[in-house]
């Protein structure tokens, strides 16, 4: 009974902003309510526009990353909120996702990128060793560890050597929601998934093995090093919220 409540209060919530979006919000570079509600946790079209830029900011200052001519992917790009902020530096900007309706509206509203849909799992169309950067922000901390895996082999594969990646994860700083018997698991295995609505009460459009996971410190070292060298961790690094993972591809194989 609870679910069908709290799906009754999102579609109420989802046609309320959808009026007034078309009131005041239609000339923005913004998706639609249900889009921006999928990617960003809230429909408010200010704050949306305000973590994507401020996400922005968190990847520059974490790769140092230089004006010339770099090829930067957005693993999971989703509407383009973050990787849109790239646009104007000297740079090519490739954006992937799983999600159709995403990538059409960044085909729409930011030509100058190229951008492809990509399957829950590997491969991705590009060739091996072509980018000099890649991120992806909140899409490990909804994956589960094998597909994580396959992610990174995947990342690594298309990465060139000696270039660096920043992936997002949720950390101690998102733990706030889980029991003591959750985190107690993830202390123990240092990896966590947790299962919550699917099927019909799934309101964000994504598949139902899109939940929400949690993972350690000392898992990422131990098991994400055989993939790539770790360079730092900065807890809340990312919107002052999932930690960052800053990774770098090494010149040579293990």
């Amino acid at each position: 009974m609870i679910k069908l409540i709290d799906l009754l209060k999102f579609n109420y919530r989802l046609l309320k902003q959808s009026l007034l979006d078309q009131l005041f919000h239609e000339n923005l570079d913004i998706p639609r309510a249900r889009l921006r509600k999928r990617v960003h946790g809230s429909f408010c079209p200010k704050t949306y526009l305000e973590v994507g830029e401020k996400i922005f900011k968190d990847l520059v200052n974490l790769s140092k990353l230089e004006n010339n001519n770099k090829n930067i992917l957005d693993f999971g790009c989703g509407p383009g909120r973050v990787i849109s902020n790239f646009l104007s530096k000297d740079i090519f900007v490739f954006g992937t996702d799983i999600d159709e309706e995403a990538i059409n509206h960044c085909r729409r509203k930011f030509p100058q990128g190229k951008w492809e849909v990509n399957q829950c799992a590997p491969p991705l169309v590009y060739e091996s060793n072509f980018f000099d950067f890649i991120y992806s922000v909140s899409v490990f901390t909804h994956i589960n560890e094998d597909l994580q895996k396959s992610w990174l082999k995947e990342i690594s594969r298309i990465l060139k050597p000696d270039g660096l990646a920043i992936i997002s994860v949720h950390g101690k700083n998102c733990y706030g929601k889980l029991d003591a018997k959750e985190i107690a698991l993830i202390n123990e295995k240092g990896f966590y998934h947790k299962i919550g609505n699917i099927g019909f009460f799934k309101t964000d459009g994504l598949p139902d093995d899109y939940q929400t996971s949690y993972q350690t410190v000392e898992y990422i070292k131990r098991e994400w090093l055989s993939f790539f060298e770790c360079i730092d961790i900065h807890e809340t690094g990312i919107g002052n919220h999932q930690d960052a993972i800053i990774l770098r591809k090494p010149l040579t194989n293990h």
